[in-house]
């Protein structure tokens, strides 16, 4: 009776897994084969870790799989989201586009009078091409400039630094920097051109204005709203730059 309970269990065990196999091989037959087989069972827990392990570590990287597909699902609305938004931006920026483009002219053409000039700004949108017209002289035999290197180096220093101002105007940003913008301008135009930047600087005051320049800045200096800093002239011998090894500033 205890043979045949154990034997019915053992039946139930094994039916559970899978339907039983009429054969004619032998018990032996069976139990070599089963040997062999626990054999390479063993070798590959040996490589690969045991079931439990191998179970353990799939489940891990199920969840690292699983967290990954919900980011990029997530992000995936936002790219669909941004896209939205792109496309509105587009649109309101062609509606204001002639408003904007009507105010930057207004400006420039403001800005060139300082000096006596005249200018042309011509907008092509389709092509996004930009042409300037410069007239220099207040004569009628002077017609307006269309090349631009036919200007002398003040003059197209600056006409460069009204264009600047004039963008500048429909640009929002809160640092506006300029680099030596005066090396070929006369003093006459370097006195008009700082004179503008510092307007339009004070004008602003939320945003910061840096400008660059090797030229002399005396007239400035002393200013409350205008920290002027020198650095001091290079030595033209010198090969190497003289740093301080503990990497703080030496005045000399």
């Amino acid at each position: 009776d205890r043979m045949d309970k154990r034997v019915r269990e053992d039946t139930a065990k094994a039916e559970s897994i899978c339907e039983r196999v009429q054969t004619q091989r032998t018990v032996k037959d069976l139990e070599n084969e089963l040997k062999q087989i626990e054999k390479v069972i063993a070798e590959e827990e040996r490589r690969q870790g045991s079931r439990e392990e191998i179970v353990r570590t799939y489940n891990h990287y199920q969840d690292i799989y699983d967290e990954t597909v919900k980011t990029v699902k997530s992000l995936q609305r936002c790219l669909v989201k941004l896209d939205i938004m792109m496309e509105r931006r587009v649109k309101q920026q062609k509606v204001y586009q002639p408003s904007l483009a009507l105010r930057i002219k207004v400006l420039f053409q403001s800005l060139l009078l300082k000096r006596g000039y005249r200018g042309v700004m011509k907008f092509d949108h389709e092509k996004e091409l930009l042409n300037i017209e410069v007239k220099v002289e207040e004569t009628k035999r002077t017609a307006m400039t269309k090349d631009m290197k036919a200007l002398s180096g003040g003059e197209r220093s600056f006409t460069t630094v009204c264009l600047i101002l004039s963008l500048w105007g429909t640009i929002e940003s809160p640092f506006r920097i300029l680099d030596e913008f005066d090396v070929f301008m006369d003093m006459v135009n370097r006195r008009v051109s700082m004179a503008m930047l510092l307007r339009a600087a004070r004008e602003q005051c939320n945003k910061q204005y840096i400008f660059l320049t090797p030229q002399d800045l005396s007239a400035h200096i002393g200013a409350v709203d205008v920290r002027t800093h020198r650095l001091h002239d290079p030595d033209r011998n010198q090969g190497t730059l003289n740093f301080d090894r503990t990497g703080s500033s030496r005045d000399d």
